[in-house]
């Protein structure tokens, strides 16, 4: 009887502190406004830390992640990227290059002819004048994205088919890192 007790007062001592440990953690709002007020600068801090939006006289909006050295992208030229596609809200749809969602494909790249309406509308645009080594999010609208079958790039895995087909009438991200460019 008495380990019992000692046990549990172990157990009980451990979870008060585990308690005030995530109370120091995270706030806890009893208000929605409250809530909503520190999310909405919560976000406002996270995308001033990453950088302008730069919106293109098309409409397409881009972010540049890290701006690249060296050859910059031009029509007709031979580019090789990774990728990975997002929904706005974050989650994860697809990716090449990156070993996401347990797929052995690090460094593999996407290879395709720079112009050639290859690749959803809004990425070659988002892409134009990008550096080698940059990385850029590419907000894609559907009427600009995926618009036929034959657009690249085409799902990694029938889940990601899936998410894909679930999603292509909303504005997704597009996150691509340029690996490699040939002259044509």
């Amino acid at each position: 009887m008495l380990k019992f007790s000692a046990g549990f007062s172990f157990i009980a001592t451990h979870h008060a502190a585990l308690a005030a440990e995530i109370k120091k953690a995270k706030k806890v709002y009893t208000n929605l406004e409250e809530a909503r007020e520190a999310g909405e600068k919560l976000r406002e801090e996270r995308d001033t830390a990453e950088g302008p939006i730069i919106i293109l006289p098309s409409g397409v909006k881009f972010r540049e992640l890290e701006p690249g050295t060296g050859r910059r992208v031009s029509l007709g030229y031979i580019v090789s990227v990774q990728y990975i596609i997002y929904k706005m809200n974050g989650l994860y749809l697809d990716s090449l290059g990156y070993g996401k969602e347990g797929k052995d494909d690090v460094g593999e790249t996407l290879t395709f002819q720079f112009g050639k309406n290859l690749v959803p509308k809004a990425v070659e645009l988002g892409m134009e004048g990008m550096q080698l080594g940059g990385r850029r999010r590419i907000l894609v609208r559907p009427q600009l994205g995926w618009v036929n079958g034959d657009i690249l790039p085409h799902p990694t895995s029938s889940a990601a088919q899936r998410r894909m087909l679930n999603n292509l009438k909303q504005p997704l991200l597009f996150e691509v890192e340029l690996v490699k460019i040939l002259p044509a």
